[in-house]
């Protein structure tokens, strides 16, 4: 693990801050990389986490508002500048600008790191972020050693990065991902990618069993952090069985993590009823679908709950799994599918869905019912039901 500790040039000047972070540093440097500064201007995508400590400091503040931006997970340390006394004494009209910087700052730090029990309930008061953990300082009491700090503080670093696992899937794990799911539910092809990856002229075409070979431990501990989050662990695991991989010794459930803000919906996807309640919406689809065109209609009803869903931000990679099987496995009139899509008004949503199916998963060009649409609204899309840059 790669550390970035900051501390303020503020609170540095205060010797007990600056023999914390000092005494904290020297303790982890025997179990990870460390790199303790108060003036720092490199590539923070370079550390695994970012520990920033220090109260109403810009430089604190804009390097944690960095670090967010480029997706490093972060921890704050307030040491103590948030107790009511410390907040009026800078909220005033003077340093209004801090105020605001503070506030953002502390919402947006993947965890806040708190001293005590005092800290603590000062800290829950003021509701600016519900990930939080305490820990004693070892230089302000004896209930705790320098050695038991540092090692508390070393799990809150993984959970952090554990929390924030979807930032840390990139590209090529992206593409183990895409093997796997593949694998998982569609082993017949899996079986023709792998065998006519290279062949073909296509630069965008996986290297199918390679990634695989590729994934570090903590490729693997991301991946199965985001299956289990998405609900599709289970097809994760098959998967890995198919593509006769070793299978990784991972609990998710024993992982330590703060809660997802947007918690997603991961039972089956509707494809008989739909969510939404707009009354327009259900009788257009009433006049659309024939009692001779179920499968069709079926399809319908999950193309309309899925953009439903992604409004209600509650899509989980689950449902593009269902919506796979169905367009994959199931008999259909792909002609009069794709008459009922556009009288929707559906069809550009559904043809920017199987791209994503054919992107995300691996869906052959045989088995699309319509013609898939590549534009930036589509990448937009994947972003969104993936959660995936």
């Amino acid at each position: 693990m790669k550390i970035l500790v900051f501390i303020s040039k503020e609170a540095d000047r205060t010797p007990l801050y600056h023999d914390t972070a000092l005494t904290l540093c020297r303790q982890l440097s025997a179990r990870a990389e460390v790199e303790l500064t108060s003036s720092f201007k490199g590539d923070l995508s370079a550390y695994d986490v970012a520990h920033v400590m220090g109260s109403w400091s810009m430089s604190a503040a804009r390097l944690l508002l960095r670090a967010t931006r480029k997706q490093v997970p972060t921890v704050f340390s307030p040491l103590g500048g948030l107790e009511p006394w410390m907040i009026r004494k800078h909220a005033t009209e003077k340093w209004a600008k801090r105020l605001v910087y503070q506030r953002r700052m502390v919402q947006q730090a993947s965890a806040v790191h708190l001293l005590g029990k005092m800290e603590l309930k000062s800290f829950q008061q003021l509701q600016w972020n519900e990930r939080y953990q305490v820990i004693k300082n070892c230089l302000l009491t004896g209930e705790i050693t320098a050695e038991e700090m540092a090692s508390q503080m070393l799990a809150l670093y993984q959970k952090v990065i554990d929390s924030n696992c979807y930032s840390m899937i990139r590209e090529p794990q992206q593409d183990a991902l895409a093997s796997l799911l593949l694998a998982g539910i569609d082993r017949e092809s899996w079986q023709w990618r792998n065998e006519n990856d290279g062949k073909k002229e296509d630069k965008k075409n996986h290297e199918w069993v390679d990634c695989l070979r590729k994934l570090q431990p903590n490729d693997w501990r991301h991946l199965f952090i985001y299956a289990f989050n998405e609900g599709i662990l289970v097809d994760i695991r098959h998967g890995i069985e198919a593509a006769k991989q070793p299978m990784p010794a991972i609990d998710v459930a024993s992982i330590g993590r703060f809660p997802v803000p947007y918690p997603v919906n991961k039972e089956e996807l509707e494809s008989e009823t739909l969510i939404s309640k707009n009354p327009i919406l259900k009788n257009k689809l009433h006049e659309v679908a024939t009692e001779k065109l179920q499968e069709e209609k079926k399809i319908c009803v999950m193309v309309l709950n899925i953009r439903s869903m992604l409004r209600q931000k509650t899509l989980s990679m689950r449902h593009l799994l269902d919506f796979y099987r169905e367009i994959r496995y199931q008999s259909y009139d792909e002609e009069e599918l794709s008459l009922m899509l556009k009288q929707l008004g559906y069809y550009k949503f559904a043809s920017r869905l199987i791209f994503i199916l054919q992107d995300v998963i691996g869906l052959t060009e045989g088995f699309t019912p319509i013609e898939p649409t590549d534009d930036h609204e589509t990448d937009q899309l994947r972003k969104k039901i993936t959660k995936l840059q």
